[in-house]
């Protein structure tokens, strides 16, 4: 027989979240940049410096997440709030992030989880996470077509 607790039910399972963002992640604040949006979208390069001795793991499953801070603005909202997983994971990749709109204001949120490891045979592996907050101006006179996002492992 199985105990009946009147009132006592089991445990819901957790939301599945959509983003990247890991607690302890170390946030920048681009400075704001005014960009041009080629072929639909704005280009971000993510470049990670890890220490010496280290590399990305590529067994591991490398990550981002796009949110906009703003309720409306240029960058498309169907595209963001969305895990995307990279096909290969590297030190250095771009994102391609989707515009409605080649002109407006907009700030953009990155939020990265990577897996590195020592280089040596018995190498120890951690896990790491970014997060880049980046104030845009979308403008068909902009002279930027792409922003560098840096993230300095430590």
């Amino acid at each position: 027989t199985t105990l009946q607790i009147k009132g006592l039910a089991p445990p819901s399972l957790p939301k599945e979240t959509t983003s990247h963002i890991v607690r302890g992640a170390k946030t920048t604040r681009v400075p704001a940049s005014t960009v041009k949006v080629v072929d639909g979208a704005v280009k971000l390069t993510v470049r990670l410096e890890l220490p010496a001795g280290w590399k990305i793991n590529p067994r591991a499953p490398m990550g981002y997440s796009l949110s906009t801070i703003n309720k409306e603005g240029p960058l498309d909202r169907a595209a963001m709030e969305k895990k995307i997983r990279l096909e290969e994971p590297a030190a250095e990749f771009e994102i391609s992030v989707p515009a409605a709109a080649a002109e407006g204001k907009d700030t953009l949120r990155v939020a990265l989880t990577y897996y590195f490891c020592q280089e040596s045979a018995e190498g120890l592996c951690k896990v790491g996470s970014a997060i880049w907050i980046i104030p845009l101006t979308l403008s068909a006179n902009g002279k930027k077509t792409q922003i560098d996002l840096q993230h300095k492992v430590e």
